[in-house]
């Protein structure tokens, strides 16, 4: 089984890279002035727009077989399933690959008790088809 969940989108999240964006004040002075200052300014506000974008983009959770697989941008996460020993609801601002503050921590056992943030848009098909891999997962606090 492969199965693709997409992350869920805060208007927060995108409200934050617009603004950080669309400064078109600055756009329209380095017009107005011609000068290379403002051109600069332009010019750094784009990278930073571009920079950000590629580090959230894509966020997205995937099933494959026995594996979670967690990718935002240029961050990977592979997690066995069979290691997942439980998930709940939480709403932490930790810095992690989900898009949403709206989000499931999913607490696994490697080589010790380990947990990530996620934030999948179907939380209760994601919850569902994870648990139908591992039965063992307690869900009590996910939905």
């Amino acid at each position: 089984m492969n199965k693709v969940y997409s992350s869920k989108i805060d208007l927060l999240i995108i409200v934050a890279v617009i603004m950080l964006g669309s400064s078109v004040d600055v756009l329209l002075t380095a017009i107005e002035d011609g000068d290379l200052t403002s051109w600069l300014i332009v010019l750094l506000e784009v990278a930073v727009c571009v920079v950000v974008l590629l580090l959230i983009y894509p966020t997205k959770y995937t099933i494959d077989g026995d594996n979670l697989l967690i990718r935002c941008g240029f961050q990977r996460h592979s997690i066995p399933i069979s290691q997942i020993t439980s998930m709940r609801r939480s709403h932490n601002l930790l810095a992690s690959p989900a898009l949403s503050v709206d989000r499931l921590e999913v607490v696994f056992k490697e080589k010790s008790t380990d947990s990530i943030l996620i934030s999948p848009r179907s939380r209760k098909a994601f919850v569902k088809d994870l648990k139908a891999i591992n039965p063992n997962i307690d869900i009590s606090k996910a939905l």
